[in-house]
C-alpha cells in the first residue's frame, strides 16, 4: 500500500507507514492542506495534535534526528564548506552562484573592516550574516521547497541569529583581543581628540603589564556616587581614552587650582586630555596597581552640588589596573589625520 504522504510502498496489511509514521487508513487523516509537508516538523505536530502516536527518534542519535527533521538528503559537504559563503556552492556544481555570494561577501568585508571605529562597520557586518544565511537557507531548499511562508521565513531568522551568535560574535570577540576599534562621539573640548575621531587600541592579550605617565589609554569607568539625601553625585559607567597622568608612589591633589602630581603641575604631554578638571578636591597616593586618571569623557548628574564628593572623586580619578583595556595605538580616521597621537 504506498502512503499518502511520503509515497512509500508498504507492506498489505499495516496500518502505519513504516518510513514516516503516517496512518495508512484514509478514515484516519485529519484534513489538511493538500500537499504535505515534505520538511514534516508541521505533519509531527499536526499528528501528535490529533492524538495519532508519533514515533520520535532518540536524540542520542543524531543522524537519526536529522533524517527525521529532514528526509531529503543534505549536502553536508558542501555546508561544510559554506563556513566561507559561496565556496561550498562552488565545489559543488553551482559555480555562478556560489562566485557570486562569494564576491559580495567579500566586498562586505572589505567595507566592514574599511568602517572600522564607525557606526557603519555593525552594518557591513549584518548584511554579512544576512548573505550567509541565504548561502545555508539555499542548502536547505529540497526540505524547504514545501513549506509555508511563515516557516521558511522563521527558518531564514534561526539560521540568521545562529550565524552571528555562533561563529561571527566569537569571531569578532576573538579579534578584540587583539586590537579595539574606539569611535569617539562625545569629547567635550576638541583638541588632541574630535568628534568623529576612530581609535585602536591594544585589546587585553596584547596590553604591557604598566604603563607610564603620559600613556593614552582606553578603559573602562566604573559607575560611582557620592553625597547624602537630596545632595549627592551620580557619575555613570562606561568607556574614556584618557592619558595617564599617575603612577603607582604618586601623590595626586585635584583642587580649585588644577591638578597636581607629586606636588607640581604636570607637563603639558603628561597631563589630562582637556586643562578642566572635575569640581572637587582630592588628596591621595596611589598604591601599587592604581593610576590616575582625569577624565575628559564624564557623564555626571549633579544634584544640588557644585562639587563632586571625594568618595566618588576618588572612584573616579583613581583607576584600578585590571579596568585599564590597553593603550591607544594609533588614530584610523579621519585619513587627514591618521598616525600615532602626539
Amino acid at each position: 500500500m504506498q502512503c499518502w504522504n511520503c509515497g512509500f510502498e508498504n507492506i498489505p496489511g499495516l496500518a502505519a507507514c513504516a518510513r514516516c509514521a503516517s496512518a495508512l487508513s484514509l478514515a484516519a487523516v485529519a484534513v489538511e492542506p493538500p500537499r504535505a509537508s515534505r520538511w514534516r516538523v508541521l505533519t509531527h505536530l499536526h499528528r501528535l495534535a490529533y492524538g495519532i502516536p508519533l514515533h520520535l527518534p532518540n536524540p542520542r542519535n543524531l543522524a537519526a534526528v536529522l533524517q527525521w527533521l529532514c528526509p531529503e538528503e543534505l549536502p553536508t559537504r558542501a555546508l561544510a564548506w559554506s563556513i566561507i559563503p559561496g565556496l561550498g556552492h562552488i565545489r559543488y556544481g553551482q559555480r555562478p552562484f556560489g562566485k557570486t555570494v562569494l564576491i559580495v561577501w567579500l566586498i562586505l568585508l572589505v567595507l566592514a573592516l574599511v568602517c572600522v571605529a564607525t557606526p557603519w562597520m555593525e552594518v557591513c557586518i549584518w548584511l554579512m550574516v544576512a548573505v550567509h544565511a541565504l548561502v545555508i537557507v539555499s542548502l536547505f531548499s529540497g526540505n524547504l521547497c514545501w513549506e509555508r511562508l511563515l516557516i521558511r521565513a522563521l527558518f531564514g531568522l534561526v539560521v540568521f541569529f545562529a550565524l552571528d551568535l555562533g561563529l561571527y560574535w566569537p569571531a569578532r570577540w576573538f579579534c578584540g583581543r587583539f586590537l579595539v576599534p574606539i569611535p569617539l562621539m562625545n569629547v567635550p573640548a576638541p583638541g588632541v581628540l574630535a568628534n568623529g575621531d576612530g581609535l585602536l587600541a591594544s585589546g587585553p592579550w596584547l596590553r604591557p603589564a604598566t604603563f607610564q605617565r603620559g600613556a593614552l589609554v582606553f578603559y573602562a569607568i566604573r559607575e560611582s556616587s557620592g553625597g547624602e539625601h537630596n545632595h549627592a553625585a551620580v557619575i555613570r559607567a562606561g568607556h574614556g581614552v584618557d592619558r595617564i597622568v599617575g603612577v603607582a608612589g604618586d601623590h595626586v591633589q585635584l583642587h580649585g587650582r588644577g591638578l597636581l602630581v607629586n606636588g607640581t603641575p604636570p607637563a603639558l604631554a603628561l597631563g589630562p586630555l582637556v586643562p578642566q578638571v572635575p569640581p572637587g578636591d582630592l588628596d591621595v597616593t596611589l598604591r601599587e596597581g592604581e593610576y590616575a586618571i582625569v577624565p575628559s569623557q564624564l557623564e555626571a548628574q549633579m544634584y544640588g552640588l557644585t562639587a563632586i564628593p571625594s568618595d566618588a572623586l576618588l572612584s573616579l580619578v583613581v583607576v584600578p589596573d585590571d579596568d585599564v583595556i590597553g593603550p591607544v595605538l594609533c588614530r584610523i580616521r579621519p585619513l587627514s589625520r591618521f598616525g600615532r597621537i602626539q
